[in-house]
């Protein structure tokens, strides 16, 4: 049977602010996102029998419904009646309750590439204006690279792509989610993405040497011993950073490589 093959790239938040509160509990976002190398893989196969088989290979994932995997194919398959059905294989690498956009990132490749096995001609926007129905990060995830993330995080704006730089991302076994660091969040009048943009510092090189989120200190107070181990292990060649969703540490290093992914 026919088949493809997607990636899910995770992404970073170089920096968020979160500037008020809808009617409906969404939060209005200003956020610069990169994707990065960190990926979680997905194959992709028709299958003649009608139907959405997922296999993600760990018992901390549903197999089906509530997960966006199988959400977003369910989607595509009732809107546009497909025929037969679909075998979706998952190999998970990117942690999950870290910030990362592992299951937006994994949702916006089965919209693509159910678009691509069923030659459905959906363009980006298209997709985008799907999987928003689904997630605020989806957007994003479908296009990658780097961009503004404007609204509930669905109004994308293309960036220069950052320097070529390594990043280290450290996962404590503890998690945080991206619910609990919004409602715990520090006065949204802080406009630090403005800050940011104004007082990034760069080298010679073009590569940043601040970058910040306003959600900091809410994240390293509900992980216990974190911001005394962190400021531990700050290194004079990289920058540590706490982006701004779930309980991971960043750290980039002004290493020119390549320009990260576009």
């Amino acid at each position: 049977m026919k088949s493809t093959t997607e990636y899910g790239y995770a992404k970073i938040n170089l920096a968020l602010d979160v500037t008020g509160v809808r009617d409906n509990g969404y939060h209005d976002v200003r956020m610069i996102m990169q994707s990065v190398d960190l990926h979680d893989t997905l194959k992709l196969t028709k299958t003649d029998a009608p139907g959405i088989t997922l296999s993600v290979g760990t018992a901390s994932l549903p197999a089906g419904p509530g997960n966006l995997v199988y959400d977003a194919a369910k989607l595509l398959f009732d809107r546009y009646d497909l025929p037969g059905g679909i075998y979706i294989e998952l190999d998970k690498r990117i942690p999950m309750s870290a910030g990362l956009a592992g299951g937006s990132s994994d949702a916006a490749a089965t919209l693509r590439g159910i678009n691509r096995l069923f030659e459905l001609g959906l363009s980006a926007t298209e997709l985008c204006n799907i999987g928003v129905t689904l997630g605020a990060d989806i957007p994003y995830c479908v296009i990658g690279g780097t961009a503004l993330a404007e609204g509930i995080g669905e109004i994308i704006t293309p960036l220069p792509a950052m320097p070529g730089c390594r990043i280290l991302l450290v996962k404590p076994p503890a998690g945080v989610s991206t619910g609990f660091v919004y409602k715990n969040r520090s006065d949204p009048a802080k406009q630090l993405y403005r800050r940011c943009l104004q007082t990034r510092k760069r080298s010679g090189d073009g590569h940043p040497r601040t970058l910040s989120g306003d959600r900091d200190h809410q994240r390293a107070d509900a992980v216990p011993g974190r911001r005394r181990r962190s400021h531990e292990r700050l290194r004079p060649d990289g920058l540590w950073h706490l982006p701004d969703e779930g309980s991971r540490l960043l750290c980039l290093h002004a290493l020119p490589r390549r320009p990260l992914r576009q």
